[in-house]
C-alpha cells in the first residue's frame, strides 16, 4: 500500500525558513503573566490494603 503521507503540500514552499525562530517580546504576552498553577492529581489511595 502507498503512503498518503508524501504528498505535495501548497503551503510548503521554499521561501518559508523552518528553522527561523520568532522572537518573543512584552507585545506578545498581552494578558500578563499566568495567574494561576494548574495541578494533575491521581486519584488512587497510596495503600489500598490489599491482602
Amino acid at each position: 500500500m502507498p503512503s498518503t503521507h508524501k504528498k505535495q503540500k501548497p503551503w510548503d514552499t521554499v521561501d518559508i525558513d523552518k528553522w527561523e525562530f520568532d522572537t518573543f517580546t512584552a507585545k506578545d504576552n498581552a494578558g500578563g503573566t499566568f495567574t494561576e498553577e494548574s495541578s494533575f492529581v491521581t486519584p488512587f489511595p497510596k495503600y489500598r490494603g490489599c491482602t
